[in-house]
């Protein structure tokens, strides 16, 4: 229906004498009258807003701009009559007047875009659970609705703002039944078209994705890493910023061998697992249905991570001089808390690295400047402990602390 729709809006009256006359006459009055492109502008915006009134200024502003001519809604009456006309007796019904404007009425699933639209949502609810194998066949199917750069035909900048809108519904679809295919194990059957993609659309970092872990799945490792490093360095180059969080945490798995990222097995019971060789069909040849499902792209897996290490930095190797600040530490130190009420928390002074004498290998006396001072009154407990002995530097532990 949409197909025979945009061929009347380019038809002409049949070529009668009279009909042609009335053309002529058309165009002498205004050249831009009987221009198609303009039929074709119409009819587009029409479409792309079905059921829904279009006023009579919003039409001039697509077939005109912001500087329509004077006649400009006299202009739009004879379009829209030629319109009918081209659209023949049931098409022309669909076309309706009301007042302040127009619009087109169409059946459900008459409009590819639409069409495309649903198909997409289907997709992606069947990709969101993991039922890869009909999310590919409804992604395809919204694939197969794309004929190329749409409006083409039109002259209208105000539709040409339209056009990334219909780009990207086409370009989701791709990625839908990509990530299904490499979801299914069929990973090497698109690595050539993952490839053209990624080279037409740079910036989409999912796509991407897809293209590492199809060639990490193909035993390719080092090319999947190649790949991360070549967007990154897209990325800084020409938009300052690091990839997103989950192309950056696929690539800490792949640089991992993350087993949660081994290609699932197919129908005939094999698999080609990470770490093997793999052909590379160009473009991808649809298999026959497969089991087991994969995670997204990009997800961590649900496993323990490695806990950081926190420590304490290195000890100072040389001390020089320090007798006035050990002397002082000293005097703290030998005035003992007197037991109290209230808790506190013991001040650990170091004032040398740990030295062994040569002749006993035992620590030396300069251990004795390492003390523990309790500036606030501790519990009875803690008075006990007794002051720091020359091997405090090997057990520092008091009550309620760790070793």
């Amino acid at each position: 229906m949409l197909a025979r729709l945009k061929e009347a809006s380019l038809r002409w009256p049949s070529a009668s004498s009279s009909a042609c006359s009335a053309r002529s006459s058309c165009a002498a009055r205004a050249p831009w009258c009987a221009s198609p492109r303009a039929g074709s502008a119409l009819l587009a915006a029409l479409l792309l807003d079905a059921d829904r009134l279009l006023t009579t200024g919003q039409l001039i502003e697509v077939l005109w701009g912001a500087k329509p001519p004077t006649s400009a809604r006299a202009a739009l009456h004879n379009q829209v009559k030629r319109l009918r006309d081209a659209l023949g007796e049931s098409g022309g019904n669909r076309l309706g007047t009301q007042p302040g404007g127009y619009l087109i009425h169409l059946e459900p699933g008459e409009l590819d875009v639409t069409r495309m639209q649903d198909l997409l949502a289907s997709a992606q609810a069947a990709a969101r659970g993991s039922a890869w194998e009909q999310a590919s066949a409804l992604a395809a199917g919204a694939v197969l609705l794309w004929r190329g750069e749409p409006l083409t035909a039109v002259d209208s900048q105000l539709l040409a703002g339209r056009i990334p809108q219909l780009t990207e519904i086409y370009l989701q679809a791709v990625e839908i039944r990509l990530e299904a295919e490499v979801n299914l194990g069929r990973h090497a059957e698109v690595i050539g078209e993952l490839r053209r993609l990624t080279a037409e659309q740079p910036f989409r970092e999912h796509t991407h994705a897809l293209l590492m872990l199809a060639l990490y799945r193909c035993g390719r490792q080092g090319e999947a890493l190649a790949a991360y490093q070549s967007v990154r360095r897209l990325l800084l180059d020409e938009l300052g910023s690091e990839p997103g969080p989950d192309l950056r945490a696929l690539h800490r798995r792949i640089l991992a061998a993350d087993p949660a990222l081994a290609p699932p097995e197919r129908e005939n019971g094999s698999s080609a697992p990470a770490g093997s060789p793999a052909t590379e069909p160009e473009t991808a040849q649809p298999v026959g249905p497969d089991s087991m499902p994969e995670a997204r792209v990009g997800a961590e897996p649900e496993r323990a991570r490695p806990e950081t290490p926190h420590q304490l930095p290195a000890g100072v190797r040389h001390f020089t001089g320090r007798d006035d600040q050990l002397g002082e530490n000293s005097a703290i130190t030998t005035v003992r808390p007197t037991p109290g009420t209230a808790s506190a928390t013991p001040i650990i002074i170091w004032a040398a690295p740990p030295r062994r004498s040569p002749a006993t290998s035992e620590p030396s006396a300069c251990f004795r400047s390492s003390a523990i001072a309790w500036p606030w009154p501790v519990p009875s407990a803690v008075s006990a402990t007794p002051t720091a002995s020359p091997d405090s530097h090997d057990k520092l532990a008091t009550p309620g602390s760790r070793p």
